[in-house]
């Protein structure tokens, strides 16, 4: 009786380690693949380049931000993997010698609103994984988790 009690428990337990495989459909999307829908995001482009230094900025989510360039053009930028300063980020800037930004460049994400600091670990250096055109006026929808209002704005937009 002992023997067949600790064989049913050892097999519940293993049964219980297994896992059931799901289709990707299933899992939860992030980045650019989670506003697909999302008629803000528009095409994707090569580079945008900038009068010297970006013009304005908001985060969008731990690994995305949307940038100002020009004549209130906006994109937004995919980081890969996520970048562990940007929700909080109070200054981005480009490495220095650039002027445009394309997939695979760096941008530079700073703790303190004064850009550079001498301080360890204030400036975060995040590769970018890809850039689309963004139109904050489209209807917003949506999608994983990531709604219009979990928008948190760090600088207002250019008027």
């Amino acid at each position: 009786m002992i023997l067949r009690l600790s064989t049913v428990i050892i097999a519940l337990a293993l049964l219980s380690c297994t896992s059931t495989p799901t289709d990707s459909s299933e899992r939860p999307t992030s980045g650019i693949a989670a506003l697909k829908k999302d008629a803000r995001l528009g095409e994707e482009v090569g580079r945008i380049c900038f009068a010297g230094q970006i013009d304005g900025f908001r985060t969008f989510s731990k690994d995305m931000v949307i940038v100002e360039s020009g004549l209130r053009k906006e994109f937004i930028v995919e980081t890969v993997g996520g970048c562990q300063n940007l929700r909080q980020a109070q200054a981005i800037g480009l490495p220095s010698g650039l002027s445009c930004l394309s997939d695979m460049d760096k941008i530079l994400v700073y703790d303190s609103a004064f850009g550079t600091q001498t301080t360890p670990f204030s400036t975060e250096r995040c590769s970018i994984r890809s850039i689309h055109r963004w139109n904050e006026k489209a209807d917003p929808v949506e999608l994983d988790g990531i709604r219009p209002e979990d928008i948190e704005p760090i600088m207002e937009p250019l008027k």
